[in-house]
Parts: structure tokens; C-alpha cells; sequence
């Protein structure tokens, strides 16, 4: 479906973008999400609601030529693409999907559908001090100690994990907010986990996702941060590969009056690589 964008606003903490047709078959309410790799059917994000895509959309989703938005890890569109051609994988039952970037930048591969007034707010980004990621690394050290069986080594552990640092900003009501400014850090590799700097200024668990993480091909990889549901509090998107097969899958908050009470909102059909 061809879409005219009217009106690209820059803003000081976020892009705004609008249109006057929307595509992916999506209403003016919801938005579609494509996995990173492999493009498959991930997410459908109505309103505040997060869930999978699921195989329904396996179909409908790979149509050649709809066109897609490019987003950086932050959530920010950054370009358009629209769908070149589909791989039918007898695995999944599903097309894996390649996509070709018409305007602006390619993005980190993750894509939504053009949809209208889709915002996101990048005042949750900081950088650590020199020491507070060497606590961050004295830290990682325990937690290899504790989650990590070294008796089995793995390939991944030749590989540099990825660090996302983020803060829950301060929200214009309080009682959405319990724990506004919070410095936090998701970082992935043989397992993921989010920690938090507490009033002592030392990092502090807050989840941790470690299945299958001592198989010789697992691993963990942060996507990016964003907004999705527009309750102050990010969510996380990651990949998790094991060998050649991805799914890409969402932490959301599950109680805002609870730092620790993250869980998978979302996962994406999935695909492999072969």
C-alpha cells in the first residue's frame, strides 16, 4: 500500500511523524512490528496493549511492496523500506520477509508499520562514570560466577556483550512513577539481565533471563529501548538466538510499583538463518 507522509516534526526529545493513509492493513491505533532478523511477524501494539504478532499475520504482513519505517534502537524513525521479496520457511510456516530502504537510513532492522503520530521520548538515554562501570563490571564478574557453568565453555564467550543504559525518567504524575530517574543498565550475552544503581550507588539485580545459557550457541542480544506502551518506563527488545534460529522478544514492567517484576510481553514467530 503506497503512503504519502505529510509531516516529518523534529522535536527535542522525539520524532513525531504523520500521514494521512496507513498501512500494513493496521487501524489509526495500532502499529505492527517486523523482527530484526529474521523479518518475520513480531508484535501488534494497540493503543497501550503489547502482544505477539503470531503465525496470523505470517500472510498478510509479506505483501511485496508495503512499506515499513525504519527505527534506530532508541525507537526513532529513521528512514522508510518497503518489502522486496519473501522466503517461505517450512519450519515456521511463515515468510521471512527482505526489506530495502527507499528513504533515510537503514536503522538497526527493526520496523513498524507507517502508522499515524507514532512518538517516542529519548530522554531515558545516560552514560555511566568511569566507576560506576567498573561496578558494573565487578558486578557481571559475580554474575558469571553465579549463572555461568564453566565447565561448559561456549562460542559466545569469545564474542563482546552489549550494554544498554537507560533511566526511567521522572513522569508529570507521580502515582505512574515509583521509581522516576532510576539509572538502569540491560546488558546481554550468555544471558541477559537488568540492573539498577541503588541509593548506595551500587548496581542491584533486577532480572535476569539465563535459559538454556550454558548450550554452546545461546545468546542474549539487546535490541533497543523504547517506550512502547507510553507508561514512562521503557521496554526492552532483544534477540535470542540459539544456533542458527532468532526470536526477537519484549520485556515489559509487569507492576510499576516493582523494579524487579520485568516479564516477556511479546515474542516474534521467529526464523533461521540456513
Amino acid at each position: 500500500m503506497k503512503t504519502l507522509i505529510i509531516i516529518a516534526i523534529l522535536c527535542s526529545t522525539s520524532i513525531c511523524w504523520s500521514q494521512t493513509n496507513v498501512g500494513v492493513g493496521t487501524s489509526k491505533s495500532t502499529v505492527n512490528v517486523l523482527g530484526q532478523s529474521p523479518h518475520v511477524p513480531f508484535a501488534v501494539i494497540d493503543n497501550d496493549t503489547i502482544s505477539s504478532a503470531g503465525q496470523f499475520y505470517c500472510e498478510e504482513w509479506a505483501n511485496a511492496q508495503t512499506e515499513w519505517y525504519n527505527l534506530n534502537e532508541f525507537g526513532e524513525i529513521v528512514g522508510t523500506s518497503k518489502v522486496v521479496s519473501k522466503d517461505f520457511y517450512d519450519v515456521t510456516k511463515c515468510y521471512e520477509l527482505e526489506l530495502k530502504t527507499t528513504i533515510g537510513l537503514d536503522g538497526i532492522g527493526l520496523y513498524t508499520s507507517k502508522n499515524v503520530d507514532w512518538e517516542v521520548d529519548s530522554s531515558q538515554i545516560w552514560a555511566p562514570l568511569p566507576e560506576e562501570k567498573m561496578k558494573l563490571d565487578t558486578f557481571l564478574f559475580k554474575m558469571n560466577e553465579l549463572v555461568i557453568d564453566h565447565g561448559k565453555p561456549s562460542y559466545v564467550d569469545t564474542l563482546e556483550g552489549k550494554y544498554i543504559y537507560f533511566k526511567i525518567p521522572a513522569n508529570k504524575n507521580e502515582n505512574k512513577n515509583y521509581f522516576p530517574n532510576t539509572r538502569c543498565v540491560v546488558y546481554g550475552k550468555r544471558y541477559l539481565v537488568i540492573a539498577y544503581l541503588n541509593n548506595q550507588n551500587e548496581w542491584t539485580l533486577a532480572h535476569l533471563e539465563n535459559e538454556y545459557t550454558n548450550n554452546d550457541y545461546k545468546l542474549f542480544t539487546p535490541i533497543a529501548l523504547i517506550d512502547i506502551d507510553k507508561d514512562g518506563i521503557p521496554e526492552i527488545i532483544y534477540q535470542d538466538s540459539l544456533g542458527h534460529a532468532f526470536w526477537d522478544k519484549i520485556l515489559k514492567i509487569e507492576n510499576i510499583e516493582t523494579i524487579d517484576s520485568w516479564k516477556v510481553e511479546a515474542t516474534s514467530v521467529g526464523g533461521a538463518t540456513i
